[in-house]
């Protein structure tokens, strides 16, 4: 029997109980009905836990695939991290021969030029003859 019980029995065997012991009952039984209602829930409490966890699995495998995106992106941004560092030099290289003086041929240093005319191209005149030695147009830029 348990003390809560046994208490009970106690006092329903005496008569004259103080106000604490009265109150002591009443907190007992506030207690069990408390206890009953907690018990009510606990398949409903149970059946929400096993809700719960299976969207936290849906939840999980949804991080997970959200951290293979991230890893992907950061893999794919340090390839471009690469290329868009080849272009700038490429283009601070285009820049430099852009801006050859066109006496560089007697002067000695790098520039571009075109053959057989065996004249130094910058300029406007260097990104025309590129162009059209790629086949585009002014139009195509």
């Amino acid at each position: 029997m348990s003390k809560a019980n046994e208490f009970k029995k106690w006092f329903s065997e005496r008569m004259g109980h103080s106000d604490p012991l009265k109150l002591a009952k009443e907190a007992i039984e506030e207690l069990e009905c408390e206890l009953k209602i907690l018990k009510s829930c606990s398949g409903k409490l149970a059946f929400s836990l096993q809700r719960i966890g299976g969207t936290y699995d849906i939840a999980d495998d949804m991080r997970k695939e959200m951290n293979n995106a991230i890893d992907d992106f950061l893999e794919i941004q340090g390839d471009s991290d690469i290329v868009i560092d080849s272009l700038e030099r490429d283009a601070k290289r285009y820049r430099f021969l852009r801006q050859a003086d066109v006496h560089s041929i007697n002067n000695g240093g790098i520039f571009a030029g075109k053959t057989p005319d065996n004249v130094v191209l910058n300029g406007v005149d260097l990104d025309d003859a590129i162009d059209a030695a790629m086949g585009e147009s002014k139009d195509e830029k």
